[in-house]
């Protein structure tokens, strides 16, 4: 069995070392080391004895093991198949991850991206930062080579494992972690030791948004991946980045879509791709909201519109506001006498976010408000036009 794939390595320059006698100039390399190495999803090829290439796996033979050799050959066909939707989901995973803010503590993001082979290729092209109670403390990246760098590509220590892996609550927004089972191991759900151990703070590892770095040091970092040719597997620094307003600050309705007037498929089919899903369905099969909730942040957020069926009618619709509620974390200091936990859900239920139980826009964190916007204006882009009077007729 063999596979294709790209190989990058080079020096490190500024380690070079130049020394001037007379008219002799020499210059001294450090040595070269691997930069990135990527794996091309679909060059997987099998070769019998002899050398000759084959299209799969030879079928089982008369001298083969009746039950291995049927077996084997099933499972590699599989394994074949299973390669490219697994990088695809890797890849969403990491897109959820990276939206949320998903830490890990040092060990488990070992276990998860330097140690096994499918999630390597993406933590080499990625941006990572070093965390403690939620704040940045350093960033940096993982080299082919098994080593670590700083944006100034000087060599960078991981922090050494604190505390134990109790997990509780790990977000600014006082989220609890959402007990969730292991994975095979490749996945990036993987929710080994987050949180805080022990009542102390505990340095976990993440994605870096850019939302998060300065100026300088997301133009450093950008540098640095052009100069290795790195693409990156996500998005990632040249994220798309959304501010809040002075004059949303103080409010608890994201209002910048309202009006805007999409297609009901359009707008349901790149919400739900986005992670969102369908509101509670009401009188006569209609529905008026689409809702998220992520419980390691224990936040949740709802979009209002004017309404759909279920199945969709492939007709417009206005958006309405948004709006950003407890979805089962601690409550936020600032709004604990207004919050009470989820909005309800199902059949028939009206509940809805609404001023009574939404926070203020101050209070959300800038990375989760940030992709939501984002999302939000992925979901409404192919608007053309607005509905200035939505709010009369919300």
């Amino acid at each position: 069995v063999s596979y294709d794939g790209v190989i990058k390595a080079g020096v490190d320059m500024s380690g070079a070392e130049v020394a001037v006698e007379g008219a002799s100039v020499t210059v001294k390399l450090p040595a070269g080391r691997i930069l990135s190495h990527e794996i091309l999803e679909d060059s997987i090829e099998v070769f019998d004895e002899s050398g000759k290439k084959l299209k799969n796996l030879p079928a089982p033979g008369k001298r083969d093991d009746e039950e291995k050799a049927p077996a084997a050959y099933e499972e590699f066909k599989q394994m074949k198949k299973q390669m490219k939707t697994t990088v695809s989901s890797q890849k969403m995973r990491l897109e959820m991850a990276l939206s949320t803010g998903r830490q890990w503590s040092v060990e488990a993001w070992k276990r998860l991206f330097v140690k096994n082979p499918i999630m390597h290729q993406f933590a080499t092209g990625l941006i990572w930062g070093v965390y403690e109670d939620r704040k940045l403390l350093s960033t940096f990246r993982y080299m082919e080579d098994g080593s670590f760098n700083t944006e100034d590509e000087d060599e960078f220590e991981l922090p050494e494992e604190s505390g134990q892996n109790t997990a509780a609550g790990q977000d600014g927004a006082g989220a609890e972690n959402a007990g969730q089972s292991r994975g095979d191991g490749a996945e990036v759900s993987d929710a080994d030791g987050q949180g805080k151990a022990a009542g102390k703070s505990r340095v976990l590892i993440g994605l870096v948004h850019p939302i998060e770095l300065s100026e300088d040091s997301l133009k450093t970092w950008k540098e640095q991946l052009e100069d290795y040719e790195i693409v990156q597997p996500v998005e990632q620094l040249d994220r798309p980045v959304y501010y809040r307003t002075k004059e949303e600050e103080g409010q608890k309705a994201l209002e910048r879509f309202g009006g805007c007037i999409v297609n009901d498929l359009s707008l349901g089919g790149k919400l739900q791709t986005l992670g969102w899903y369908r509101g509670s369905v009401q009188d006569a099969g209609g529905f008026y909201s689409y809702y998220r909730e992520d419980k390691e942040l224990g936040l949740g957020v709802e979009l209002h519109f004017s309404g759909s069926y279920v199945g969709g009618e492939n007709e417009e619709v206005t958006v309405y506001e948004a709006r950003f509620y407890n979805a089962g974390g601690i409550l936020l200091s600032e709004n604990a006498g207004v919050m009470t936990g989820n909005i309800r859900r199902g059949s028939y239920v009206y509940d809805e976010a609404n001023d009574s139980n939404s926070y203020y826009l101050k209070e959300v964190p800038e990375r989760y408000f940030s992709e939501i916007v984002l999302q939000l204006a992925k979901a409404t882009a192919s608007s053309k036009e607005k509905n200035v009077n939505w709010k009369d007729q919300r």
